[in-house]
């Protein structure tokens, strides 16, 4: 039956995506943000641009709440779901095209889901300096094809392995920004004869101290499952590093389980015809030491046998307890290291309209991203479309803008324009104020 076949399915598409994007215009955008950024916003995407001015631009300016969050994952849309989970179809039950076809939309690697999310709890600007205070997590976990190929087909071959993986982390971010204008009045020649004027060129930095919230990982994983003439057998064992601070595990109080330094570099060079070219290279040094609450766990499995699937004394009459076993080892410190990410952009900016291009790494993927976008009075509307290896987004966002009040909101579709084609959504929201 349907409802049975693919709950695990259905939880699947419960869990996330990993997208950069701290407001609703940046990630209306697509993403394209980082020579767009000004005031505040650049505080989080390029502190080069903390030193621009404009009249349009408050000096001192400060989020009441800024966040994102996304969930998705690499397989399912929102149209599977309706034909195998949400019953709109004529039948309960499946075929083996049906199974074919859900097969077919998994890779071979399996299907993958993350999470991410953003939260600033304190964000200001203040002419050249910024300060921000972040929470951020990332989650991501991929099971095997081959267990949604048992599910479907049932035990259809004699020796199936499995290499689960999952990670999750959690860190806050205390961080200092300034940017500094080094030049002004430049000019540079580029391939044709023609001149870019530039009115400012800046460079900036931001130094961070990163608190760890908590950290897993799955460290090696092996499960091999015989399916022989005399029965079935499996064997496997599972490693998993952790931390998590002791005061947590005790339901103690609240602490850390970890700290480290982070430090972000950014340049940025802007026309007298608005155009910002930018660059931003994250986290040049970005380590946790994870030094309280460390461990290792390990998961042993062995059925011992081969056992009959059924029969008076087989496999249903196994005691679990002497075919597994769990091990947890208190370890010393650790370090691990956030993802070195870069990003190039170029935008320009008209009177009402303006338009972005970037291309850069985000965790280790590649990507490229447009966006474009309007001002119509008060109110700003924003599209864009990013790309990266394995999937792609479209996106819209809309914001309410006056100089010293700022409101904003965006969404961004994972798969496709459509909801049917939807594989995963994620939001973003701004509240700003200046003076």
């Amino acid at each position: 039956m349907k409802s049975k076949t693919f709950i695990i399915i259905a939880l699947f598409m419960l869990s996330g995506a990993s997208v950069y994007g701290q407001n609703g215009k940046s990630l209306g955008l697509g993403g394209a943000y980082t020579s767009l950024a000004r005031g505040v916003d650049a505080v989080h995407w390029n502190p080069a641009n903390l030193a621009f001015r404009s009249k349009s631009i408050p000096s001192i300016s400060a989020y009441i709440y800024s966040f994102r969050i996304g969930f998705g994952n690499n397989s399912f849309s929102k149209s599977f779901y309706d034909k195998y989970i949400g019953f709109e179809g004529d039948s309960l039950f499946i075929d083996n095209s049906d199974k074919n076809e859900i097969l077919g939309l998994i890779p071979e690697n399996g299907v993958t889901m993350d999470m991410r999310g953003n939260i600033s709890l304190f964000n200001l600007r203040v002419l050249n300096f910024g300060l921000n205070v972040e929470t951020n997590f990332y989650t991501k976990g991929t099971l095997p094809k081959a267990l949604f190929d048992i599910a479907l087909n049932g035990l259809t071959k004699s020796n199936y392995k499995f290499k689960p993986d999952a990670e999750v982390i959690a860190y806050s971010k205390i961080k200092f920004c300034y940017g500094y204008v080094i030049k002004r009045d430049k000019t540079w020649m580029i391939p044709g004869g023609k001149k870019l004027e530039f009115k400012d060129i800046s460079v900036g930095g931001a130094v961070s101290y990163i608190l760890g919230l908590a950290y897993a990982k799955v460290e090696s994983a092996d499960i091999t499952f015989i399916n022989g003439p005399n029965g079935l057998n499996a064997t496997g064992n599972i490693t998993t590093k952790e931390a998590i601070s002791q005061k947590l595990r005790d339901e103690n109080g609240f602490g850390f389980a970890g700290s480290g330094i982070g430090l972000d570099l950014a340049f940025s060079a802007l026309t007298y015809d608005n155009i910002t070219i930018s660059a931003v290279a994250e986290n040049i040094i970005g380590n946790i030491n994870w030094n309280d609450g460390t461990k290792e766990r390990t998961a042993t499995l062995d059925l011992g046998g081969p056992y009959y699937i059924i029969g008076e004394g087989e496999l249903q009459d196994v005691d679990t307890d002497s075919i597994t076993h769990d091990k947890e080892t208190d370890i010393g410190s650790f370090k691990t290291s956030l993802p070195r990410n870069f990003r190039l952009g170029v935008s320009k900016e008209w009177n009402r309209f303006l338009a972005a291009v970037e291309i850069g790494t985000d965790r280790g993927e590649f990507f490229g991203a447009i966006g474009l976008g309007a001002h119509l009075s008060f109110m700003n509307g924003f599209i864009g479309y990013r790309n990266y290896e394995s999937f792609s987004y479209f996106s819209a966002g809309l914001a309410f803008d006056l100089k010293y009040f700022y409101l904003d909101l965006g969404i961004r579709n994972r798969g496709g324009i459509g909801p049917s084609s939807s594989k995963g959504l994620i939001f973003a929201s701004c509240l700003r104020i200046g003076l």
